[in-house]
C-alpha cells in the first residue's frame, strides 16, 4: 500500500492533471491503518503517502518517470530495483511491488 501511495503522489506531481492522489482520502487511509498495524509500520506508511521514503525508491520512480535516455541516460532500472529490494527482509520487495502497480494507474502515453 505504501509503494503504491508513494507512486501516485509522485505521479501526480509529475502531471497533477491526473489527481490520482488524493490527500483526504490519502489521509483517512492512514488515519485508519494505525489501528491496524504497529507504529513503525504506521510512520512508514505515513512517509510513503506524502512522497517521502528511502533515497532507493525516489531514484527508481524519478527514473521510472524521466524515463532513460530523457534526462539521465545513466538510469539502469535493475540497479535501482536491487536497492529498493535491499531494504528491510520484505519491505523492501513489498515497496517496490506497490510502486510497480502505482507506475500502472498512468497508463499508456499513446
Amino acid at each position: 500500500t505504501g509503494g503504491l501511495l508513494f507512486a501516485a503522489w509522485h505521479l501526480d506531481q509529475a502531471n497533477p492533471n491526473m489527481r490520482l492522489w488524493s490527500g483526504e482520502g490519502v489521509q483517512r487511509l492512514v488515519c485508519r491503518a494505525s489501528s491496524l498495524t504497529n507504529r513503525i509500520s504506521h510512520a512508514l506508511l505515513s512517509d510513503l503517502a506524502v512522497g517521502q521514503g528511502f533515497e532507493a525508491l525516489h531514484d527508481l520512480v524519478d527514473g521510472l518517470l524521466t524515463g532513460p535516455g530523457r534526462f539521465d541516460p545513466s538510469f539502469e532500472p535493475l540497479v535501482h530495483v536491487r536497492r529498493v529490494t535491499s531494504i528491510g527482509s520484505s519491505s523492501g520487495w513489498d515497496m517496490l511491488a506497490g510502486v510497480l502497480a502505482g507506475m500502472l494507474l498512468a497508463g499508456s502515453p499513446d
